[in-house]
């Protein structure tokens, strides 16, 4: 079978990364070839693919522009199934209407007899900094799209895609989770430590580290976490956010961040630890993050979308106890006391961190937990899910 995939592709984007994930054994069931996103070189990683795996790729459209050589790609490829992975910051200039380019372009082959695919990265729940849109496009292009069989991640993101589609086709597909061996922590502590010198506010000496990984972003409950920092009483903890601001992100994140900086200068004389590496992780240094952590939290707020959290996938493996929020619905698939503890309404982050630190046996049983699920998920077996689907549509 003949699979053309639609998306961004190796640049530091979440859904860049995990389409190149994906790819990996999609393309060992189906001939596929990925048409991405033209993107800025700063974006970009160095090419082709580390690796052996050869990924049938070309970069070939722009965000924004018009998508006439996409089309004349796609046909000149002439798949059995056409696949877009969908995320709004990527197509947002052409929700506002339901004549725009990206709603033509894919009416257009559903016209000709084309199966077509959108994963849906995120379902628009709604904006907390009131900055990506100026009313709810869910109306106008989500009923516009016709004939087209949508991906979603989990229920939650299946039931608000149907208070805007009632009658489109879907199928649930949980996000991928990495597969890999965490590596020695005391000695991913000294390698991070070489690596990144020091980090802003606060040396990152005390032994017993939580690391919040990721983006950083007002979605984050980075504020949440530093003011409850003074009430972890661990006199080893350290809290340290491991990542960077998204480079498109709007405005309002980067006005948090500073926000968040100055929350954790002022917490010091409390007795709270807090530190941040401002950095894209590539794989290998990433994999150093999460070994070096005794305890790894998302506590991502109320999301502006409904859907999953790739960066909750990517670290089920890393072998620490797991902090997530319930607030969250891209988290909702994970179960307390299983897979992680949660935080908000079920406890707060300090208690957390005590009841993790003070209880061996809870540690373990969340690391079996997590690992256990990540099996259960692995991108092999989501790449087969990725065909199940696409045969019973195309054939």
């Amino acid at each position: 079978m003949r699979v053309a995939m639609v998306s961004t592709f190796r640049v530091n984007c979440g859904v860049g990364k995990y389409l190149e994930e994906l790819s990996i054994p999609l393309s060992k069931i189906c001939d596929l070839k990925i048409f991405a996103e033209t993107v800025h070189q700063q974006l970009a990683e160095n090419e082709p693919m580390n690796g052996s795996e050869n990924i049938n790729y070309t970069r070939c459209w722009k965000r924004g522009e018009p998508y006439g050589n996409l089309i004349k790609e796609i046909e000149e490829f002439s798949p059995d199934v056409l696949h877009f992975q969908f995320q709004n910051y990527m197509f947002k200039e052409d929700l506002r209407s339901t004549a725009s380019s990206f709603i033509s372009m894919v009416n257009g082959f559903t016209k000709k007899g084309t199966p077509v695919f959108i994963t849906l990265h995120d379902v628009i729940a709604f904006d907390p900094l009131g900055e990506l849109f100026s009313s709810n496009p869910r109306t106008t292009w989500y009923s516009a799209l016709k004939g087209v069989t949508f991906i979603v991640t989990n229920k939650a993101e299946q039931e608000e895609l149907k208070k805007w589609a009632p009658s489109s086709k879907s199928y649930v597909i949980p996000l991928g989770s990495t597969l890999f061996e965490p590596k020695d922590k005391e000695q991913s502590k000294l390698k991070l430590q070489g690596l990144y010198g020091k980090p802003i506010l606060e040396p990152i000496k005390p032994p017993f580290w939580i690391i919040q990984p990721g983006f950083f972003g007002a979605d984050k409950g980075m504020l949440q976490l530093i003011d409850q920092m003074p009430e972890v009483k661990i006199s080893e903890a350290s809290l340290i956010f491991a990542g960077s601001i998204h480079p498109l992100a709007p405005e309002g994140h980067r006005s948090y961040v500073k926000e968040c900086l100055k929350r954790a200068l002022s917490i010091r004389a409390q007795g709270g630890r807090v530190s941040f590496i401002p950095k894209f992780f590539n794989e290998d240094d990433l994999n150093i993050v999460l070994s070096a952590a005794d305890v790894l939290v998302l506590n991502h707020d109320q999301s502006l979308y409904v859907g999953s959290s790739a960066c909750a996938k990517r670290i089920l493996c890393a072998g620490k106890p797991l902090i997530f929020s319930d607030s969250d619905p891209r988290l909702s698939e994970f179960e307390d006391g299983k897979h992680c503890l949660k935080i908000g309404r079920t406890r707060n982050f300090s208690e957390a961190v005590r009841e993790i630190y003070n209880n061996p046996s809870l540690r373990e049983t969340l690391i079996k937990g997590a690992r256990e699920y990540a099996n259960e998920t692995s991108f092999e077996k989501i790449a087969e899910k990725h065909m199940e689907a696409y045969n019973e549509i195309a054939l």
